[in-house]
């Protein structure tokens, strides 16, 4: 999970007002549009500034409207935050219970796999603290070119990942056949009540098994038990680990058919 930047980090102007959200259904995906160029991780809180002017001082808006942003390099900049109302869904509607979540991208910009974690990560984020599991172009809501063909079709197959790195493979025998096996690590982070999941970008048929580590492994990383599970989400599997810490983090190691 990409560290999110605090609105007192990029410099945010205060909010006008403040109306919370309601249900939320889901998050809303977004770009800025416009060619947003090859800008430096250093250059991108500027961009951030510039958007909430313009979305104060010429939309007349009460904020910037998005609840978060991700620039090119993975980046992620509250925006509304939590529990805030977006202005940027395109209907009463879809404000009142869509977040909204912007790439820093626009027309012939290239889509990094950097800006596809961070979206992936403030997306599993929002879905940690209530938000619904479902996600839609701004295009759903609003007659729109946002968020671009790239983006949107990105969206429409379940935001895939780079595939995931496995490890050199072994063979282990299963009955007459000699099957080709990896082994994965993946943290969960975990809520408050101990529960999280994640996407593994490997189809689920693939996994072969699955539990997970408890304290003290690599380095600095303290992960915590708990009980995990995996099941076939679309083209990929769905990790889920509940019973754990709360606001910890799990180790998942699943067994995976090459």
């Amino acid at each position: 999970m990409s560290s999110i930047i605090p609105r007192t980090a990029w410099g945010a102007r205060p909010a006008k007002s403040r109306t919370s959200i309601g249900r939320v259904d889901g998050v809303a995906a977004h770009w800025e549009g416009g060619p947003a160029g090859l800008y430096t991780p250093e250059q991108s809180a500027g961009l951030v500034r510039g958007i909430q002017n313009f979305h104060m001082d010429r939309r007349g808006w009460s904020d910037i409207a998005y609840s978060f942003l991700v620039s090119r390099h993975g980046q992620i900049y509250e925006g509304r935050g939590l529990g805030a109302r977006s202005a940027a869904n395109g209907s009463n509607d879809a404000n009142a219970n869509w977040y909204a979540v912007c790439l820093m991208l626009g027309e012939g910009d290239p889509f990094p796999e950097a800006a596809k974690r961070g979206a992936r990560d403030a997306i599993d984020y929002l879905r940690r603290n209530g938000a619904g599991r479902q996600v839609e172009p701004h295009s759903t809501f609003f007659n729109t070119a946002c968020p671009g063909a790239g983006i949107r079709s990105w969206v429409r197959i379940g935001m895939p990942s780079p595939e995931v790195p496995l490890p050199p493979p072994i063979w282990i025998p299963i009955g007459d056949v000699d099957v080709q096996l990896s082994k994965v690590g993946l943290q969960v982070p975990l809520d408050s009540k101990g529960n999280g999941w994640r996407w593994f970008d490997v189809p689920f048929e693939r996994v072969f098994s699955w539990g997970s580590l408890g304290s003290n492994p690599p380095r600095d990383k303290t992960y915590f038990p708990g009980t995990p599970h995996a099941q076939q989400d679309g083209g990929r599997t769905l990790v889920s680990v509940t019973d754990g810490a709360p606001s910890g983090s799990c180790l998942v190691f699943l067994t995976v058919a090459q």
